[in-house]
């Protein structure tokens, strides 16, 4: 009762908040958001009408659909889905939290699969007939002090420090200048108690330079960019490789005696708008360690955890 009231109490909010034009509101961004839950929820978007996602995502995420104009609905949806407040954590939030607290690490998975993960590893039987949101309540309660997960405000101040780690080889013979790199973070970020950025989070980021080892000598090069990571909130924060970042990995990878970046290096190393190292063939094996760090002041909310 409580959650269709506030559902409720969001969609009425919201029309008074649409302008008058909203019913001419561009169809593809209409569409994009709704994709945009549908992948959060399942991995993949769905073809079909609008209509008729948006009951089966309301059906599947609350166990009831809504009355109300299509644009309130999918806006709801979202928001419901995704963007955490100091009041209500987002149902992403919560599988970020409750994931965490089971394993001190988070996965990039769809949400559905997660929570039947998290059944299944706590020994909770899986029923499909309940709506996710009942089942991501039944896991909150078992693992969290009286059912509740604390958000909190934070500001993740600019320049703060992010160890992160490549999941796939970046190669100066086989990447080329655009092609896109996935990292996932190394080491939990907190403020205090607060848990921030969860180990495990996605990062992305961009192959920037490559220029292929030559005959006479000459070295190869290849420059890379990590742009953004995820937090625990589902907000995404702007990154770079700048000085910071690149004195932290020179510093931890010469405290173990390994090459610079898990990298045998056979030349100089710089910085030129994001990191590259100078040698022959240049290969970055999957599980590279490195630091990026944060390009402004970030206004997030962290969840309270044990550690």
């Amino acid at each position: 009762m409580l959650k269709r009231i506030i559902i409720c109490t969001l969609m009425l909010a919201l029309s008074f908040m649409m302008p008058l034009s909203a019913s001419t509101q561009n169809g593809n961004a209409l569409e994009n958001k709704l994709s945009a839950v549908e992948i959060m929820i399942y991995g993949a978007s769905f073809p079909g009408g609008i209509l008729d996602r948006t009951d089966r995502l309301e059906e599947h995420i609350y166990g009831e659909s809504y009355m109300g104009s299509i644009f309130q609905r999918i806006d709801v949806l979202y928001s419901h889905v995704k963007e955490t407040t100091e009041f209500m954590p987002s149902l992403l939030t919560k599988i970020n939290a409750i994931e965490w607290m089971v394993n001190t690490n988070i996965t990039n998975a769809p949400i559905q699969p997660r929570i039947s993960q998290m059944e299944n590893t706590l020994g909770i039987p899986t029923d499909v007939m309940m709506s996710l949101d009942e089942r991501i309540e039944d896991l909150r309660k078992v693992i969290f002090i009286d059912g509740e997960i604390e958000v909190i405000p934070a500001i993740l101040t600019r320049d703060s420090l992010i160890k992160v780690r490549t999941t796939s080889p970046i190669n100066s013979t086989r990447n080329k200048a655009g092609d896109p790199i996935e990292v996932i973070v190394d080491q939990d970020v907190f403020i205090g108690s607060v848990l921030i950025i969860p180990r495990g989070a996605k990062g992305t980021g961009t192959v920037t330079k490559v220029s292929p080892a030559r005959n006479f000598g000459r070295d190869a090069r290849l420059e890379i960019s990590i742009d953004s990571i995820n937090c625990i909130d589902g907000n995404t924060i702007s990154t770079f490789i700048g000085d910071k970042a690149t004195k932290e990995t020179l510093s931890a990878t010469k405290a173990t005696g390994a090459s610079v970046a898990g990298i045998a290096v056979l030349g100089p190393v710089g910085i030129i708008g994001g990191a590259f190292v100078s040698g022959k063939n240049i290969d970055i094996p999957a599980g590279t360690q490195l630091y990026v760090q944060t390009s402004t002041d970030e206004d997030l909310f962290g969840v309270t955890v044990r550690r």
